[in-house]
C-alpha cells in the first residue's frame, strides 16, 4: 500500500510499533482492528481527517495465504456501508470474481442466525454472544420459525448453546493454514432469511438468493435492519442485487493493486480522501 501511495506522489510513513496518539498525517492507513487501531480510526475521524481500515476481503480472500488474496477497505469506518453505493460501478470488477447471482428464493423453513467471534462482538460494543441472545428474543417476537445459531468459526473453540436455537456448527474442517472451510451453502439451503450483525453471510445469503437481515456491513442495502419483519423480508431486483455485488467488488483490492496504487487513486477519484 505504501509503495502505491508512493507510485501515485503522495508520501507514505511508515509508523513500526504502537500507535502514540498523535494525529499527524492526513490520512492514517491500518490494518485490523485490534484495540490500538481502533483509536488510530476515532482519533483521525474526531480530528476531521481520514483512516482507511484495510482487513480479509469479502470474495477471493484467500490465494496462497491470505496475504495474496483480496482485501476491503473502509474509509473512517469499520464498514463501508454509508457510501460505497454512492457511485454505481461497471461490472468489471465483479465479473473477475466469477460471482454469479443465483434465482431469488421463495420459502424456507428455518431463520440462520449467524454469529460474530468474540473479538468482533466487543469491538462493536458487545460480550460474547450478547448480540446473538438479543437478536434470539426479538426473533422470537415476530416468527415461530426454528432458528438455527450458526457460531463464528474458531478452530477448537467450543460454541456455548443459546436457548430457543438449534446449533448449526461451522465445518470442522481446516485447510493447511489452519483456516475453517465455509460450509454455509448447506446452511443456506432451506433458510428462510439469514439473520447476523455484520456477518459475511449476509453476502452469501444476496447471491444465493436469501433474505438477509442485518445491522451493519455491505449487505445491509440489499435487507433489512428490523427484525420484526422477520415475515416479510426484503426482495431486492436481479438489477439491484447485480450493481450491489459491481459496488462491493470495488471495496476490495489485492495486493498487487496495492502496489500499482489503484486502491489509492480509487479512493482520491471518488472524493473519499483528500
Amino acid at each position: 500500500m505504501a509503495e502505491g501511495i508512493r507510485r501515485l506522489g503522495d508520501k507514505p510513513r511508515l509508523i513500526d510499533g504502537d500507535y502514540a496518539g498523535v494525529v499527524d498525517a492526513d490520512v492514517a492507513v491500518f490494518y485490523g482492528f485490534q484495540p490500538n487501531v481502533r483509536r488510530v480510526m476515532r482519533d483521525y475521524v474526531l480530528a476531521n481527517k481520514h483512516a482507511i481500515h484495510i482487513d480479509l476481503g469479502y470474495w477471493s480472500r484467500r490465494f496462497r495465504g491470505s496475504r495474496y488474496g483480496y482485501h476491503r477497505f473502509s474509509i473512517n469506518s469499520h464498514h463501508p456501508t454509508d457510501y460505497f453505493q454512492r457511485v454505481k460501478h461497471p461490472q468489471d470488477r465483479a465479473d473477475a470474481l466469477g460471482i454469479t447471482l443465483e434465482t431469488w428464493k421463495h420459502g424456507g423453513s428455518h431463520i440462520l442466525l449467524c454469529g460474530m467471534s468474540e473479538k468482533a462482538a466487543g469491538v462493536v460494543g458487545f460480550t460474547y454472544q450478547q448480540w446473538e441472545r438479543d437478536a434470539v428474543v426479538k426473533i422470537q417476537k415476530a416468527t415461530e420459525r426454528p432458528i438455527w445459531y450458526r457460531p463464528k468459526a474458531v478452530k477448537g473453540h467450543n460454541y456455548p448453546r443459546i436457548n430457543g436455537t438449534q446449533l448449526n456448527e461451522p465445518c470442522a474442517i481446516f485447510d493447511s493454514k489452519g483456516y475453517p472451510i465455509s460450509d454455509i451453502s448447506r446452511a443456506l439451503s432451506n433458510a428462510w432469511c439469514v439473520v447476523s450483525h455484520h456477518s459475511n453471510a449476509g453476502i452469501d445469503a444476496v447471491i444465493s438468493g436469501v433474505p438477509c437481515f442485518q445491522v451493519d456491513g455491505v449487505a445491509l442495502p440489499m435487507g433489512l435492519a428490523d427484525f420484526s419483519k422477520i415475515e416479510t423480508p426484503k426482495e431486492p431486483t436481479i438489477d439491484e442485487r447485480r450493481q450491489w455485488v459491481n459496488d462491493v467488488a470495488y471495496t476490495q483490492f489485492n495486493c498487487e493493486e496495492m502496489r500499482a496504487g489503484v486502491p489509492w487513486r480509487h479512493f482520491k477519484d471518488e472524493g473519499l480522501i483528500g
